[in-house]
């Protein structure tokens, strides 16, 4: 295989996220610049959390691990299979699995419990838009206060700067608008369109053909 479709293949595994998984003695410790490393043992299929001093902080009972941890800041979502079932008229019951989701620091510290659907963190690492088991969705801080109750709305976009996006369906038709850290409105759930900002270095939030800036919603608050 050529040297460039070689480099191809792993740029493209690396933006996949894909990890790789090597036996212990062939891991470099002294080089990793990882703080929490996924590993198994041998006969298990379960996913822990090992640190870079050989101490074991999660033990292996995971299903999967979302997010890789290299400053004391980080967070990791990891998550565990449940299944659940429904009986149907005159047949079996239908049984489903899916993973549930938790947060934890890079001190294998639980910040949030696994117990969600779908986990979201803001981009200052102090909100966390949740979707629970039932396809609710709320907000809640790092002190596990709710911020916005679950199902207020349908649906809850990741936190970009103090802000993100919401959907509320009325009739049968769906609004957007955008709420604050503290839960408020500061776009009203009445537009059509509003598109996705989180991660955009945009200046303005695009609110049914117009443009609405950062600036304006900080006099809001």
């Amino acid at each position: 295989m050529e040297k460039e479709q070689v480099i191809a293949n792993w740029a493209q595994h690396m933006e996949d996220g894909v990890k790789v998984v090597v036996d212990v003695e062939h891991f470099d410790f002294e080089n990793e610049k990882r703080l929490l490393i996924p590993f198994f043992k041998f006969g298990c299929d379960k996913i822990g959390l090992i640190n870079r001093y050989g101490e074991i902080i999660l033990n292996p009972e995971l299903d999967q691990i979302l997010d890789s941890c290299y400053n004391t800041d980080d967070l990791i979502r990891v998550g565990k299979l449940y299944s659940y079932g429904f009986a149907r008229p005159k047949s079996k019951v239908d049984v489903y699995t899916h993973c549930k989701y938790g947060v934890i620091d890079s001190m294998g510290n639980i910040l949030i419990n696994i117990d969600y659907r779908e986990i979201l963190i803001s981009d200052d690492k102090q909100l966390f838009s949740l979707r629970d088991l039932n396809l609710n969705w709320g907000v809640k801080n790092r002190n596990g206060n709710i911020i916005v109750p679950f199902g207020k709305y349908n649906i809850i976009g990741r936190f970009w700067r103090g802000y993100a996006r919401v959907h509320k369906k009325e009739n049968n038709v769906g609004y957007w608008g955008v709420i604050d850290a503290l839960g408020h409105e500061v776009i009203p759930v009445r537009h059509k369109t509003i598109y996705d900002f989180y991660g955009k270095e945009y200046s303005s939030i695009y609110v049914d053909g117009e443009y609405i800036s950062f600036e304006d919603l900080n006099s809001i608050r």
